[in-house]
């Protein structure tokens, strides 16, 4: 593999979750001790080793739904690790992480979990309009009263997402759809609370 799957600068699995939005995510996890958190596309795991450490100590119970079926980005410009249980598992075990693995498409999945039983749901799957709408959809009822749902790229830029394909249309363009705007964003990770 030319990519490392592990940046020992940032001890932190490749991806694309910077530490602003790592720290929003840790803030985020902060308001739900014991709660129940899950993360939709979780890739390699960066975004998850931000809020770790603070979930293991809130007793919080974690989840991962990925399909990790993926080979490589569809911008040859861009050179990152395929898409690859084996590679998130190892990136865990180097985390002495303790998450539950759900190798599931993410709609597929919010069947999984009673209605009001997650305290947050993060979002970062396929960046297409119409699945967004559909975890929207499908995870809502899952999350409990006074939960959140992040949405990370939230507002990218199209140039961002140029040559990964003609399907990547802005996640903003599915949030603001079902709830107009978010009540935060930090860079491109926006919030919405369940009132």
């Amino acid at each position: 593999m030319t990519v490392r799957e592990w940046i020992e600068s940032e001890k932190r699995p490749f991806g694309w979750f910077t530490d602003t939005e790592g720290q929003a995510y840790i803030q985020a996890v902060k308001h739900y001790p014991k709660g129940v958190i899950v993360e939709l596309g979780s890739y390699l795991g960066r975004s998850l080793s931000y809020i770790l450490p603070a979930a293991k100590e809130l007793s919080c119970e974690v989840y991962a739904v990925d399909l990790w079926n993926w080979e490589k980005s569809a911008d040859p410009t861009v050179q990152c690790p395929p898409c690859s249980l084996k590679l998130f598992q190892r990136n865990l075990e180097r985390m002495n992480a303790s998450v539950i693995i759900i190798v599931s498409d993410s709609v597929k999945a919010a069947a999984q979990f009673h209605p009001e039983s997650v305290s947050l749901i993060m979002l970062d799957t396929t960046h297409r309009c119409d699945d967004t709408l559909r975890e929207i959809d499908a995870w809502w009822p899952n999350l409990k009263i006074g939960g959140i749902m992040l949405f990370h790229d939230y507002g990218r830029a199209s140039s961002y997402w140029q040559g990964r394909g003609d399907h990547y249309t802005f996640v903003k363009e599915a949030v603001d759809a079902r709830f107009g705007k978010p009540e935060q964003v930090t860079q491109s990770l926006a919030l919405v609370t369940k009132k």
